[in-house]
């Protein structure tokens, strides 16, 4: 199981040049009789993200234009779901990651993206700090 969200648009921003990409700005959606479900149940937040693929841009401008060009707002879904990718401290072999253009990944692990070394760490609310947990990264 995951979650669903619905966002709302607010916000594509274009950035030419070398890097020709989009800043995508969304918010959860909380307003109008349509959204009165989701304003329960939808997390409260925002999201930004780059997008540098060139057709996932011509894909997210191409949205914004048809949202605009038939006046529906600019709404979409978030589905969350588990990575099957390795992450902190579940136990993975570290692996040196590498760039698919065979450029060093400085060693950091290609599965969760830590430095080779370090300490699993945990936010402790009594302590007001993150401490560490005696587990490897890995």
């Amino acid at each position: 199981m995951g979650t669903r969200a619905k966002f709302y648009v607010s916000a594509l921003t274009s950035y030419p040049g070398l890097s020709a990409g989009v800043k995508v700005s969304m918010a959860a959606v909380s307003r109008g009789d349509t959204n009165a479900s989701w304003a329960t149940a939808t997390p409260i937040g925002q999201l930004e993200m780059t997008v540098n693929n060139p057709a996932a841009v011509t894909w997210w401008e191409n949205f914004m234009q048809a949202a605009r060009a038939t006046g529906r707002p600019p709404e979409v879904f978030l589905d969350i779901t588990p990575s099957t990718d390795g992450w902190p401290g579940d136990g993975h072999p570290f692996r040196e990651s590498v760039h698919a253009a065979g450029i060093s990944g400085h060693g950091m692990c290609g599965e969760c993206g830590q430095p080779r070394e370090g300490e699993l760490k945990v936010w402790d609310v009594a302590e007001g700090a993150y401490v560490g947990t005696g587990t490897a990264l890995h």
